[in-house]
């Protein structure tokens, strides 16, 4: 008896005891129910033992990138932590509320309806849903336990009247979400592609996980189209949805008169509202801007001539003290820098030879300047190298399943991060806007020619969304009935 009682294991002493500590070491909490197990804030799955080893091997081998993007013991990694905490907090809140019979069966309701939207099935398909659910569990029924289960699927409400409330229900679920990460995010840019009948505006953006592209509104058009009535009738969108033009990155559309007109065409107009928007119409546009960059070595040319530009010719005064800094340099060589002049065939090699060789003095001069772009530009390249040769970031990038998860996972120190989320917001093409069109083609056949715009909307919300509702805040804040 000594023996076993001096033997006997302790919770204590195996560390099974859940410590505070873990929640900003690993991203774990303990839930308040009984027989609870350590929950991860990032992914929400349990760890089936509450010791040390198993919580710190699952942080490290899931969540690796979550240390890198939020060090250890900075107030942005605290804040993500509670923001986690916060969410999974109230998720809980919302599954631990039990439902009652008509909520099921409104929840049942909820998720038919939504697989019908999502393959582009007509309303009226929903009445047959339901009639195969019943008779396929009649004919299974072997015992009388299947009765109650039959019962209940007669009691879901799903009909061609009612399938329409429930896709606008979802329809306001997934936009809320939508309408909820733009306010939060940074940029976004639009795809715009007109039709004879709707125009379709895609949105994409990033949501603080991944890079998103949702349907933002399906625009009825009436008589004919212009850049003034494409314009109104956005800007009435934005104004519905509390959105502004100024987080607008780019506007991508087709190569139409009305969206790319100089004067008063969609793109014109909106830069009015947003001056640092920029427009790209066709991906057969992108082909032609490809085709005469000549890489890496024009972009650095490009940029000497600007610098060279900016202190020879932006006045007099300026190219005086850039000169006479060259002049008190002990290892200048030259005195000033050249003009490129095309017309000359060496100009330009001359220009770039005169620039390496007063390199150290360019910089010197840009440093001091009060241009405050010259100034941080320096900053940046100084930046960008130190993060091409870090070694941690090197692996980062290697082991990340894509350039967009590479970025997500990536510090806050670095400010490319910030131009790197600039750039992948913004819609490489038309084609999601152009795929859509398949979508709305098969929502809008013959049979269904008493279909409005706000059905046919709500259709092609859910058909092309990459967000999943959550159906339980959609029940529990709706009335819930049976079927009559």
């Amino acid at each position: 008896m000594s023996l076993s009682k001096g033997l006997k294991r302790k919770v204590d002493d195996e560390n099974r005891v859940f410590r505070e500590e873990w929640k900003e070491s690993f991203a774990f909490i303990l839930p308040g129910f009984k027989n609870a197990k350590p929950v991860c804030l990032i992914c929400k799955e349990a760890v089936a033992v509450c010791k040390e080893y198993n919580i710190r091997q699952h942080h490290k081998t899931k969540h690796g990138s979550f240390k890198v993007a939020y060090p250890l013991q900075t107030e942005a990694r605290k804040s993500k932590i509670e923001a986690l905490a916060q969410g999974y907090a109230q998720s809980s809140r919302i599954l631990l509320r039990g439902f009652t019979s008509q909520q099921r069966a409104t929840s049942a309701s909820l998720k038919a309806s939504w697989l019908l939207a999502r393959n582009n099935r007509p309303f009226t398909d929903a009445e047959l849903f339901k009639e195969v659910m019943v008779s396929v569990l009649e004919e299974l029924a072997v015992d009388k336990s299947m009765d109650g289960i039959i019962a209940s699927v007669k009691q879901v409400p799903l009909s061609a009247r009612s399938a329409p409330l429930r896709i606008e229900a979802l329809s306001d679920a997934v936009q809320g979400v939508v309408i909820s990460d733009l306010t939060r995010a940074n940029y976004f840019s639009l795809a715009i592609d007109e039709s004879t009948d709707n125009t379709d505006v895609f949105v994409r953006y990033f949501d603080g996980k991944l890079f998103r592209e949702d349907l933002l509104a399906l625009i009825p058009l009436e008589g004919h189209t212009t850049g003034d009535i494409l314009f109104t009738e956005l800007s009435k969108v934005f104004e519905r949805l509390s959105l502004s033009f100024e987080k607008c990155n780019l506007l991508v559309t087709d190569g139409a008169p009305a969206m790319v007109g100089r004067h008063r065409g969609l793109v014109s107009r909106l830069k009015e509202l947003s001056p640092e928007m920029h427009g790209l119409h066709c991906l057969i546009h992108q082909s032609v801007l490809c085709a005469k960059l000549s890489g890496e070595l024009k972009g650095v040319m490009d940029r000497v001539m600007r610098i060279i530009n900016f202190v020879r010719g932006t006045s007099s005064t300026q190219h005086r003290l850039f000169r006479q800094l060259v002049a008190d340099s002990e290892d200048a060589t030259h005195d000033d820098l050249l003009l490129h002049n095309d017309v000359r065939w060496l100009s330009k090699g001359k220009a770039l030879d005169r620039f390496c060789a007063l390199l150290g003095e360019v910089k010197a001069f840009l440093m001091s300047s009060k241009n405050k772009a010259a100034a941080d530009h320096l900053t940046f390249e100084m930046e960008l190298i130190d993060f091409q040769t870090t070694s941690l970031v090197k692996d980062a990038f290697r082991s990340a399943e894509s350039v967009s998860a590479f970025w997500v996972a990536c510090s806050e120190e670095y400010s490319t991060k910030n131009l790197a989320f600039y750039v992948l917001t913004m819609f490489p093409s038309t084609y999601t806007c152009e795929s859509a069109f398949s979508s709305m083609n098969a929502i809008k056949i013959h049979e269904r020619n008493r279909l409005t715009h706000t059905n046919l909307e709500n259709c092609l919300r859910i058909s092309v969304t990459t967000v999943t509702p959550d159906i339980r805040s959609i029940v529990a804040n709706n009335r819930c009935q049976f079927s009559h």
